[in-house]
C-alpha cells in the first residue's frame, strides 16, 4: 500500500515557548503568541492551550514519518483533540498557511486526523495484511480520512478487496473438492455463491494492484460458471452483496 506524505504532515508546526513555559509564566510573554500559522491572544488560555494540543499532536505525527510506532500516539492525541472545544473562526482555513500548519484548522478536522494516523498505525501491523476483519476496519477508517490519508485510500481498500476475493476463491474451490456423494445442489449453489462474492471484490480492486496468480485463479472460476452453471449464475450474482 502507498504511504503519502500530504501537506498538513510536512508542514511545519512551529511554536516560540513550550506549553510548560507558558503555563508557569504568561505574563512575561507577548500580548499575542503566534502557534503554527495563527495567532491568539496569550490571556486567553483554553484557546492557547487548544493551539498547544494541536501543535503537540501534529509533531507526534511528523515524528512518526521516521518513528512508525508514534503514530498510534499521535492518533490518540488528535482524537483527544477532536473533544476538546473548537477554535471559533470566521471563516474557512487553510491547513497550511506560508509552510506552516494552522492550528486552527487542524482542530476542525482532528476526527480525521485521528483516522489518518489511525490506519497508518495499522499499516505497521503485520496481523493487518491478511486478516479480512481487519482490512475492513481499517478501509473503513481509512474512509472517515480523505482526503488527508498518510496510507493512500484507494490502495487500503484495493488490498481489501483483493484479500477478500482470494478467501472467497479458495472458499469455492473448497466446496468442489470436499463435494461428497448426494451434495451436487448444495455444492454448486456454495461455489456459485463464492465465486459471485470474489466477483463482486474483484470489481472493488484496482487493475493495477491484482496480482496476476489472482487474475489466473478468478479466471479460471468464471470459466467454470460459464461452462457449468451459466443458467444459474446470473441470477445468484444479481442477489449477492457484500
Amino acid at each position: 500500500m502507498l504511504k503519502r506524505l500530504p501537506k498538513w504532515l510536512t508542514a511545519k508546526c512551529e511554536t516560540p515557548v513550550s506549553l510548560e513555559t507558558y503555563e508557569q509564566d504568561r505574563s512575561a510573554l507577548p500580548p499575542y503568541i503566534i502557534i503554527g500559522s495563527s495567532g491568539y491572544l496569550t490571556d486567553d488560555v483554553v484557546l492557547v492551550q487548544t493551539a498547544f494540543a494541536a501543535a503537540a499532536a501534529h509533531s507526534q505525527a511528523r515524528a512518526a514519518i521516521a518513528n512508525p510506532s508514534m503514530w498510534a500516539t499521535a492518533a490518540a492525541s488528535f482524537d483527544a483533540l477532536s473533544k476538546r472545544t473548537a477554535i471559533p473562526v470566521a471563516c474557512v482555513q487553510h491547513v497550511v498557511e506560508n509552510g506552516q500548519a494552522n492550528v486552527t484548522a487542524l482542530c476542525d478536522i482532528a476526527h480525521q486526523l485521528r483516522a489518518a494516523c489511525e490506519v497508518a498505525a495499522q499499516y505497521t501491523q503485520p496481523d493487518v495484511a491478511h486478516s479480512v476483519d481487519l482490512l475492513a476496519a481499517m478501509a473503513a477508517t481509512s474512509a472517515d480520512a480523505v482526503p488527508y490519508n498518510i496510507i493512500d485510500h484507494t490502495a487500503v481498500v484495493s488490498h481489501q478487496a483483493i484479500t477478500s476475493c482470494q478467501m472467497h476463491l479458495a472458499a469455492a474451490n473448497q466446496a468442489v473438492e470436499s463435494m461428497v456423494s448426494g451434495s451436487a445442489v448444495e455444492t454448486a449453489a456454495l461455489f456459485q455463491q463464492n465465486v459471485a462474492k470474489a466477483e463482486l471484490w474483484y470489481a472493488k480492486a484496482h487493475p493495477t494492484t491484482i496480482p496476476a496468480e489472482l487474475k489466473t485463479n478468478f479466471d479460471a472460476a468464471r470459466k467454470r460458471v460459464t461452462e457449468t452453471y451459466d443458467a444459474t449464475y446470473a441470477a445468484i450474482l444479481r442477489d449477492t452483496t457484500l
